[in-house]
Parts: C-alpha cells; sequence; structure tokens
C-alpha cells in the first residue's frame, strides 16, 4: 500500500505542529539515474554488458507507466546479467521508496553505494529513505557527502528542507526550501507543501498560508484537500511575524 505523500500540520492550542513529510517524490521527478550508458561515465558503469542496461530502461519506463510485473522482470534479468550492477539498485530503491517501503528503500540505496561509492543519485536516495524513517541526521550527513552534480540538483535541496524541517532547524530549512522553489520544475507542485512547512516552522503564517494556497490551486478543483483547506483559514488569521527569507 502506498503512503500519503505528505501529512501536513496537527493543531495544538491555537499552533502547528509539523509532522514529518512521506516518503518523498514520485520517480518522476527524481529521475534517480540515467536513462542510457551514454550517460554514466563511472568506471564501473561502462563495466556493465549493453544487455543489462537494455533491462534498465526498460525497467524505467515500466516505472512510468506504474507496470510492477514488468520492473520486477526487467530489474530481475538486468541483475542475473549483472550482479553488481549499482545504477538499477538506485533505481529500485527510488521505485520502493515513492511505493512507501522505505525499509527496503534504503537497504537497496545502501548496496548501490556499497557496489559503487557515490553512484550517482544514490544519495539522494538514501536521504529521502531516512527522511521518510524520520532519521533526518543521517540524510544531513548523506546529502553533505553527495557530490556535484547530484549535490547541486534541486531534489537534492528538497531532501535538505525535509530534513531540516525534521529537526526544526527554522533558518536551514526556509533557506533549502527557497532553494527548491528556484531550481523545481513548475509541475512539480510538492514544493509548495514544502515550503508551507518551513514557513509554518519559521511561524511565517500569512506566507505559509499563500503557499499552500498554491499548492491547492494547481492541484485543482477535481483534487479537493479540505483538511489542507482548513488549515489555510486557520494560517490566515495567525498573527503575522517577521517576513521570510
Amino acid at each position: 500500500m502506498k503512503l500519503p505523500r505528505f501529512q501536513i500540520f496537527l493543531p495544538v492550542s491555537g499552533l502547528f505542529l509539523l509532522i514529518a513529510a512521506t516518503p518523498g517524490l514520485s520517480e518522476d521527478h527524481t529521475s534517480p539515474s540515467p536513462p542510457n550508458r551514454q550517460i554514466t561515465v563511472s568506471v564501473a558503469g561502462l563495466r556493465v554488458p549493453e544487455k543489462a542496461w537494455e533491462h534498465y530502461v526498460r525497467a524505467r519506463e515500466a516505472t512510468a507507466t506504474r507496470n510492477e510485473q514488468q520492473f520486477e522482470r526487467e530489474t530481475e534479468a538486468a541483475l542475473a546479467i549483472e550482479p553488481n550492477f549499482a545504477a538499477l539498485y538506485v533505481l529500485k530503491a527510488t521505485h520502493k521508496i515513492h511505493e512507501g517501503h522505505l525499509e527496503e528503500g534504503m537497504e537497496d540505496a545502501l548496496t548501490a553505494r556499497q557496489i559503487e561509492p557515490g553512484v550517482t543519485w544514490s544519495g539522494i536516495a538514501l536521504a529521502s529513505a531516512y527522511n521518510g524513517l524520520h532519521r533526518y541526521h543521517d540524510a544531513f550527513l548523506v546529502l553533505s557527502m553527495t557530490r556535484a552534480p547530484e549535490s547541486t540538483t534541486w531534489q537534492a535541496a528538497y531532501e535538505m528542507a525535509r530534513a531540516s524541517i525534521g529537526i526544526s532547524n527554522a533558518e536551514q530549512a526556509l533557506y533549502w526550501s527557497g532553494q527548491t522553489l528556484k531550481l523545481a520544475p513548475p509541475t512539480c507542485r510538492e514544493v509548495h507543501i514544502l515550503r508551507g512547512n518551513a514557513l509554518l516552522l519559521a511561524q511565517h503564517f500569512p506566507d505559509a498560508a499563500r503557499e499552500l494556497r498554491l499548492y491547492l490551486v494547481a492541484e485543482g478543483p477535481q483534487k479537493p484537500h479540505p483538511d489542507i483547506e482548513r488549515i489555510v483559514r486557520s494560517l490566515e488569521h495567525q498573527t503575522p511575524d517577521v517576513a521570510s527569507n
């Protein structure tokens, strides 16, 4: 069973407490690893047989069509050809995290890094699992050791913001959620929820309400969110704090 992407806020005595986001962005946004061998620059990746990469590409296509049986067939076939296929383990990790299987996703991400330390996108996948498991300090540690170009992506900023919110560091949450807004594609509506959480943590209630309202507008009337609507109305009546960064 898939977990909801986000749990938002719980009102307590007129204030709002943050509840951790779960479990991360969908694979449509995270793009866990390159779609073909030509983009992979690591020596380990170049050693993977072409046939295994063909199964990898079909496995990625299966995630887009939500064909679980095909995904399992293609990943098993790829690993039968090349058991030490780090990029495939990253793909498996991201897929499992998206489906809400955080522990399994974490293990696949760790396996990928054991095979090929620093394999592209493994840091973001592992940090996403850690954040979903409320291991926020571990997420910070992993992301701090991630190298470019992975470390400069909006996905890395997103997970840094999640970790910052999780440990109640308002300054870092505002910074990294701001970076996510700048870098993320317009189609990623979840960034407004992320920014709303950060602003709420910093007690910038009117700004938080505006971000959540942007999310509702982007979702459209066909996807009602009565809980978020209620929260927005409550936030709009809170006393404004200092302006957000």
